[in-house]
């Protein structure tokens, strides 16, 4: 999930619906935003879902990049190159994009994978098996592709 919004404070519907989705067997990886320090959106929020920050080529945080804490969990679980990726336009023109949504389907592209060589796999073991094969950079994971 490439998009967000503020979090709700009574019964959020985005992490309703993500933690609904998780609880169902299905993977949820979603953008932490990119409102900085403190900012993370929903459904990122949710502990149930990979929640994914940016870095830039050189594994550091980038500085738009929500990351913080929600009800006592740190976000985002897992970060992902995310500043100046290359993409494909209308026309076959390149362009290059930053953010968080531009970090996601990285993550989402390794969840994929690793459905491939193991068959089901639960939405927690995904998370743990990312967690596990991340490397740390500064006391944060990231996805190294």
């Amino acid at each position: 999930m490439s998009f967000g919004a503020e979090p709700q404070s009574y019964a959020d519907p985005l992490k309703a619906g993500a933690d609904m989705l998780a609880r169902s067997g299905l993977i949820v990886v979603a953008a932490a935003g990119n409102s900085g320090q403190g900012g993370v959106k929903s459904p990122a929020i949710s502990d149930e879902v990979i929640a994914v920050g940016a870095v830039d080529g050189e594994d550091n945080i980038a500085s738009f990049s929500s990351r913080g804490s929600y009800m006592g969990n740190l976000r985002p679980d897992l970060y992902a190159p995310g500043v100046e990726i290359k993409g494909i336009c209308a026309g076959g023109t390149y362009s290059m994009m930053s953010g968080t949504s531009a970090s996601a389907p990285y993550v989402a592209g390794a969840c994929c994978l690793l459905c491939q060589k193991y068959g089901y796999i639960s939405p927690k073991l995904a998370k743990q098996m990312l967690l596990s094969s991340a490397s740390d950079v500064n006391g944060v994971k990231v996805l190294r592709l």
